[in-house]
């Protein structure tokens, strides 16, 4: 059986281990929130700015693209797959 003395000290342990737990997560939960939201503040800015770069340059049309003779198609899918490539690296080191 548990003396008095030992039964305090044991009831004191277990209720500051339960607050340090509480605030530890609380802690976590904080910084978790605080990480979703620099992401959507990052993506919100990423969707804006394409979206004013495809108002600001849907009407002139690339040079590559005008080329009438039928030699733009290979320089075009080039242009292409280097654009790819470099978003794919973009978004992976971002």
């Amino acid at each position: 059986m548990l003396r008095s003395e030992t039964f305090w000290l044991t009831l004191t342990n277990i209720l500051l281990g339960a607050a340090l737990i509480v605030c530890v997560l609380i802690l976590v939960l904080g910084d978790i929130c605080d990480a979703l939201s620099a992401v959507r503040k990052r993506r919100s800015y990423r969707v804006e700015l394409n979206h004013d770069m495809r108002e600001i340059f849907a009407a002139t049309p690339a040079r590559v693209a005008t080329l009438g003779d039928g030699s733009a198609k290979p320089a075009h899918r080039l242009l292409e797959a280097l654009c790819r490539i470099c978003r794919r690296l973009v978004h992976r080191t971002g």
